[in-house]
């Protein structure tokens, strides 16, 4: 039954190489799509939400069917994240890396993924929802991450607090 979610992983790695092989790559598609915080998209987050990913995804194959919530919720985790993948490209009207495997790749896994539990009888109505929302939710890591960068920036400290040349903060 872990077939499937295995492939997940193997999606997500092609999916990873479309994003970062392909010339420009998706961290200069994501600047260009969303310049607020363009400034937060680099190289070190990159890597950290990929090794997060690839952490979720690994572990819910490996789990399998002995905590089908968490498993699916891998598969979805791909789809939703293709989705965007394509949405991306339709709203710059241009491709973004990651948009092919996104649609050819992590869909078909995905769907297999789910037929294959509900096949074995553990795809409950209960279990496809929590699983949808726990995929879609782990983007709120990235979006989080991107948001309080953004806010951060945003935010200026009182007009009391001085710099002073050696850069400490000095309060009046």
């Amino acid at each position: 039954m872990t077939f499937a979610l295995w492939l997940v992983v193997a999606a997500a790695v092609c999916h990873v190489a479309e994003e970062y092989l392909f010339p420009g790559g998706f961290l200069d598609a994501m600047r260009s799509t969303a310049p607020a915080v363009a400034f937060a998209v680099n190289v070190p987050m990159a890597v950290v939400i990929n090794g997060l990913m690839f952490t979720v995804l690994v572990a819910a194959a490996a789990l399998g069917s002995r905590a089908p919530v968490f498993a699916l919720s891998g598969a979805a985790l791909g789809a939703v994240n293709g989705w965007g993948h394509v949405a991306g490209t339709l709203r710059r009207r241009r491709y973004v890396p990651g948009a092919l495997t996104g649609l050819m790749a992590y869909q078909p896994a995905a769907a297999l993924a789910y037929l294959e539990f509900a096949w074995a009888g553990l795809l409950s109505p209960t279990v496809l929802v929590a699983s949808l929302l726990l995929g879609a939710g782990y983007h709120a890591v990235p979006l989080g991450y991107l948001g309080t960068r953004w806010l951060a920036r945003r935010v200026r400290p009182p007009s009391s607090w001085r710099v002073n040349r050696a850069g400490r903060t000095q309060g009046r």
